[in-house]
């Protein structure tokens, strides 16, 4: 599942500014792993994970945009107990515009 939101400002001089656009993305995982000894499943709930996003994007000029993309992840059963069943993480990205066709 995906939904894309766009925040936008107006200037005096009637020019629409993007502020942020935030895409949220989530989804539904399933283990396929045989059941063995150090981890064993007793249903189909067990086996299945669950995860979801917010892609928050800021250009920062006409050559330079950056992006923060906090994450969760829940598992029904991990492989231990001491995982944790809600794992959380977050990844930060840049883009520079160098000339009209090359990015870095």
């Amino acid at each position: 599942m995906k939904l894309q939101l766009n925040l936008k400002m107006k200037t005096r001089s009637d020019y629409w500014i993007n502020l942020v656009s935030i895409t949220l993305a989530s989804g539904v995982s399933i283990n396929t792993m045989e059941t063995r000894s150090s981890i064993i499943f007793n249903n189909s709930l067990e086996r299945q994970s669950y995860w979801g996003q917010a892609l928050t994007t800021r250009n920062l000029g006409e050559t330079v945009s950056a992006q923060l993309s906090p994450t969760v992840v829940h598992r029904n059963k991990t492989e231990t107990v001491l995982d944790a069943n809600i794992t959380y993480t977050t990844g930060a990205g840049g883009r520079v515009k160098s000339t009209k066709r090359t990015t870095v």
